[in-house]
């Protein structure tokens, strides 16, 4: 809620629990973009924290919840990939 770089709202997604986070994410756009792309993610000003959160849990809570936990089942790995990804670059140094 604060202007600053943002949380990695995958680390809620996991759980399969509803998303709700500031519009402040800068150090997380792809992750945001993605969620909310799979409307697994509601950005709430902080004067609309409370309504904005009313909101979430009287609509669609579980199935936001089970849309958030699909786009970090996707995002999970990334750092195998990324390994595999510079040892190909270096190629086989062994």
């Amino acid at each position: 809620m604060v202007a600053a770089g943002g949380h990695n709202p995958l680390e809620p997604a996991q759980f399969g629990v509803p998303v709700a986070m500031g519009e402040h994410y800068a150090n997380f756009r792809s992750i945001v973009d993605a969620m909310l792309a799979r409307q697994a993610l509601k950005i709430v000003r902080p004067g609309e924290l409370a309504s904005g959160l009313a909101t979430l849990f009287a609509e669609t809570a579980k199935e936001m919840g089970d849309r958030g936990r699909l786009v970090f089942e996707e995002q999970a790995g990334a750092t195998e990939r990324t390994v595999a990804a510079i040892k190909e670059a270096l190629g086989d140094m062994n």
